[in-house]
């Protein structure tokens, strides 16, 4: 190793987010992935295990000639390679694309709801799209109102929402919580004491109020906009405080059922998420379709420059709030809609299979043709494999960047890798 190279270059080169690497130093350090699986379902199959792909294959079975929109989405538990392989086709891509070809990764560093539409907006190729006033509302999604009254309004939505439903939040409403729990909801919602809980720093609200605000870049970024049990598991220290208090009856009544109770808090948590999507496009601004307007504009001004699109979506849980709305523009296929005159789209998003599973929409689903299967022992049983990244590493922080600059120029031809 090359230790005054090295200490240098280490600190660039060991980063824990591979998205945030220098294309030159992504390659030089990127072992190549084998057991990759490309199905048609879900969930891989005994069958399917047979049949592992390289990721050489994988990228010329979705990138080499295809002129028909595609939808892939690359699943796998947390921590399997999912991002890293994503990252690895962007690279490829602007190495190996045409001069039609616009290719966009939507970063997870940029996982407001502003910054996954100011991505799509500030592409050069669209600086001349005829809908000026559509897209300067939606550049701005953010609000500028101060942080405490951005909050309050995101709890109260949520309480108005709640107060208002007719029992078509989803299908599935009624069979989740009945109008009286739906009431003491309400009241517990309304109460002073459960109020300050769900606005605490680590709280609830915090976490949606993160996925659209101006310049907030916290580690909470990285959760998703949402309600988790522990939002609502109480005790009886906390139903004490609520008597003493004066709270209202219904909030006790609500409030008392919750202690202890693991399913009537779920029951509660998964009602209450039914309105994270609502509550963070009109507080941001945004009506329905806005976001899929934008992308079906895109693909037409792209279309007349007779361009075709790629978008890499790293982790489609950094776009919570707005994820249904996106899948639903990539999912639009243009043979569907050939007066339209779309330009092709190829849609590469990541997803957790927990995220997958919990958050995707039975209908989104169903129109789910292709996944890619990043199975979470990429290196189990490969000793070698193992030897090669860590040896790549240090090969990469022991190289001066123009000689990772010089060979990235050759396209990272792996016959003319740098070794030190």
């Amino acid at each position: 190793m090359n230790i005054e190279i090295a200490k240098q270059r280490y600190k660039s080169v060991f980063r824990p987010d591979v998205i945030n690497n220098t294309k030159g130093d992504f390659l030089a350090t990127h072992v190549p992935m084998k057991n990759l699986y490309v199905i048609s379902h879900a969930d891989v199959t005994l069958q399917d295990k047979k049949h592992p792909m390289t990721e050489e294959e994988v990228f010329d079975r979705f990138f080499a000639s295809s002129e028909e929109d595609q939808f892939v989405l690359v699943k796998g538990a947390s921590g399997a390679g999912k991002s890293h392989l994503i990252r690895w086709f962007y690279t490829m891509l602007e190495l190996r694309k045409t001069e039609r070809e616009i290719v966009l990764p939507i970063k997870r560093a940029d996982n407001t709801l502003k910054g996954t539409i100011k991505q799509l907006i500030d592409m050069p190729e669209v600086q001349n799209m005829p809908n000026k006033n559509l897209y300067k509302k939606l550049a701005s999604a953010s609000t500028t109102m101060p942080e405490i009254e951005l909050k309050n309004t995101i709890y109260y939505t949520f309480v108005n929402l709640i107060e208002s439903d007719d029992g078509k939040a989803s299908e599935d409403t009624e069979r989740m919580i009945n109008r009286v729990n739906r009431q003491h909801l309400v009241a517990l919602l309304q109460n002073s004491l459960f109020k300050e809980r769900l606005m605490l720093e680590d709280g609830p609200i915090e976490r949606i109020y993160c996925k659209f605000a101006e310049n907030k870049t916290t580690e909470v970024n990285d959760k998703a906009a949402e309600f988790i049990s522990a939002d609502f598991e109480l005790d009886s220290n906390f139903f004490n405080e609520l008597l003493n208090s004066g709270a209202d009856e219904k909030a006790r009544k609500i409030a008392n059922k919750l202690i202890d109770n693991d399913a009537f808090v779920k029951k509660i948590v998964d009602y209450i998420n039914l309105f994270v999507e609502k509550v963070i496009q009109r507080c941001a601004g945004l009506e329905p379709g806005d976001l899929g307007l934008v992308i079906q504009e895109i693909r037409q001004e792209l279309y007349k420059q007779g361009k075709t699109l790629t978008i890499l979506i790293e982790d489609i849980t950094a776009a919570s709030g707005v994820d249904d709305s996106l899948l639903d523009a990539l999912l639009t296929n243009k043979v569907a809609y050939p007066d339209k005159n779309l330009c092709r789209i190829n849609s590469i998003v990541g997803s957790t299979d927990g995220y997958y599973v919990d958050k995707f929409r039975v209908n989104t689903k169903a129109r789910i043709e292709n996944f890619i299967n990043v199975s979470d022992d990429m290196f189990n049983n490969d000793v070698n494999g193992l030897v090669e990244f860590f040896a790549r590493y240090l090969n990469t922080i022991s190289l001066p960047e123009d000689a990772i600059d010089k060979w990235l120029g050759n396209k990272a031809d792996p016959d003319l890798y740098p070794v030190h």
